[in-house]
């Protein structure tokens, strides 16, 4: 039988499984499941389910996920970057700022 697995705090849809509905197996903390019926197919990703309606709606776009962060700006992708380089001891402190000075991130000049 397949099966929904569906994220409780949105509805969305996580994935779908093969289960008997029988064997011992519990769905991870925070998602729930539910038969899927034949004609049934929701999209992993961009399914939500309505538990009031007991339906799918599916626009097919991938949602947001809740709490999501915005984007990082190139400066910061940037500062993440060399911070990684230096602790990994492949760049210098002293030489961030000698590369930011033609670095260019998502088309962004960088200004340190």
């Amino acid at each position: 039988m397949r099966w929904a697995l569906i994220r409780e705090a949105d509805g969305l849809v996580r994935n779908q499984i093969e289960w008997d509905g029988v064997t011992e197996w519990s769905p991870p903390d925070g998602h729930i499941v539910r038969e899927l019926a034949p004609d049934e197919s929701p999209n992993p990703g961009s399914a939500i389910y309505d538990n009031t309606t007991d339906r799918f709606s599916d626009d097919g776009l991938p949602k947001e996920p809740v709490g999501a962060r915005p984007p990082l700006t190139a400066d910061q992708k940037f500062e993440k970057l060399t911070d990684l380089l230096v602790g990994k001891g492949v760049l210098a402190k002293e030489d961030v700022n000698v590369l930011a000075a033609v670095a260019v991130v998502d088309g962004e000049a960088l200004n340190p």
